[in-house]
Order: structure tokens, then C-alpha cells, then sequence
């Protein structure tokens, strides 16, 4: 399904990863996003939310089982769902209802 690509792939390459890591014995699921954070150039910028304990709880035990960072999960998850805005958008011609509507006009005014 192309709608969640993205984060289809990091889940897909956390489960491989751990399957490797259970055949392999490896001992260390957070190498590769270790190294990955670590080569990263350029500005970032915080995003804070706060989330009930019981979602919190839920990505925790996600990252941990997919062997990845809790900022990887999040971005790619944040990326899913702004490419799903994006799709909904476009379904539904938002940027043509908001060209022709007088109201965006006047907003931008």
C-alpha cells in the first residue's frame, strides 16, 4: 500500500531487523539509527506534544520491538500522516475550493 510507504518500510525493516538480530544473536537493536543520528547535518527543529501515558506506553513498546529510535517512529509516522492530508486534499480539491472561495480572499487581503 503506498499510502504509508514510509513508515510501512520502517516497520518492515525493524521486524526483518529483529528477525535478523533473534537468528543472529545480536545484542544491539539500535546500531544503525545510532549511526544514522549521528551523521545527520543540517537544522532540526523540537516538536513537543504531550500524550496520555497509555499512547506514550504504545510507541515505547513499538520502538522497542521494531529496534528503532522513538524520533525515526514519530517522524516517519508525522510524515504518513501529512502525505495523508496531502491525498485527502487532493480528493477532495481543497486548493480549488480555497482559490475560488471569497472568504480565502479576503483572509489574504
Amino acid at each position: 500500500m503506498q499510502k504509508y510507504r514510509g513508515l510501512d518500510r520502517l516497520i518492515r525493516r525493524g521486524v526483518l531487523h529483529n528477525i535478523q538480530m533473534l537468528e543472529e544473536g545480536i545484542s544491539d537493536p539500535r546500531f544503525l539509527d545510532r549511526l544514522i543520528e549521528e551523521d545527520e547535518t543540517g537544522q532540526t527543529k523540537n516538536v513537543c506534544a504531550k500524550l496520555s501515558v497509555h499512547l506514550s506506553k504504545r510507541i515505547d513498546e513499538s520502538v522497542d520491538m521494531l529496534g528503532c529510535s522513538k524520533r525515526r517512529f514519530i517522524e516517519s509516522a508525522l510524515i504518513a500522516a501529512l502525505e495523508r492530508v496531502e491525498e485527502i486534499k487532493d480528493e477532495e480539491n481543497f486548493d480549488e475550493v480555497l482559490e475560488s472561495s471569497p472568504h480565502a480572499v479576503a483572509e489574504a487581503s
